[in-house]
Order: structure tokens, then sequence, then C-alpha cells
């Protein structure tokens, strides 16, 4: 949805709209869009009327902090569980890599804390 989609002009065109905007996709069958049409809608998409405002600010810091990053991780974790040997190699290595004693660290010191953290302020 760029500038150049036509508004709706009546209430049950504005809500059939509203209704295909939240309606999710099939996840199965439909491709989702990629990064460069996730950022002209965040520079150019019609949620906003101007185009150097707080909003479109707003929603510029959202793609590139929140949505950029959860994307790369879905695709990326869909990448691993696509093939099952991918994802078997995948784990031998990191239990592997995880008897080193600076692996060994950053999980006792780093990461572990930080997923606790994580579930602690999100659940």
């Amino acid at each position: 949805m760029t500038d150049s989609d036509r508004r709706p002009f009546d209430t049950a065109a504005w809500l059939a709209k509203f209704k295909d905007n939240f309606t999710p996709p099939e996840l199965l069958t439909e491709r989702r869009p990629a990064v460069d049409t996730m950022r002209l809608y965040a520079q150019r998409g019609r949620y906003t009327a101007d185009l150097h405002g707080a909003a479109r600010a707003l929603g510029i810091a959202y793609l590139r902090g929140v949505a950029v990053p959860g994307l790369v991780g879905a695709r990326l974790w869909e990448w691993l569980t696509e093939r099952f040997a991918r994802l078997l190699v995948v784990g031998v290595t990191v239990k592997l890599l995880s008897f080193l004693p600076p692996v060994a660290w950053t999980v006792d010191h780093l990461i572990h804390p930080g997923v606790d953290l994580a579930l602690r302020v999100f659940l």
C-alpha cells in the first residue's frame, strides 16, 4: 500500500479496506513482501498524510528497529528448519562449540541473563 493506492470513498469500501489490512495472509501460499516493499511503505505509505512528520519518523524507526530484525530472525529460522539435516548440523555444531570456555562463559554471563530478563519483561 503506497501513495498510489486510492482511498475508499464510502463507508462499506472503507470497512472492506480496513478488514483487508488486518486479515492475516495465507501463510502457506502467499509470498511475504520484500524488505524494499516494507521500506517504501514506511517512507511513503498512507498511514499518515505528511512525508516528514513524527508519525513517519516513528514508522521508519519501527521498520529499522523491529520489523527488519524480526524479519531477518524469522527468515533465518525458516531457512534453518527447512531441512532436517541442516538443523541437525547446526545443533551439533552449537553443542560442540558450547564446550569451548569462551562460548560457555558467553552463554553463562551474557545470553542466559539476557533471556531471563526478556522473559521477565515480556511474560
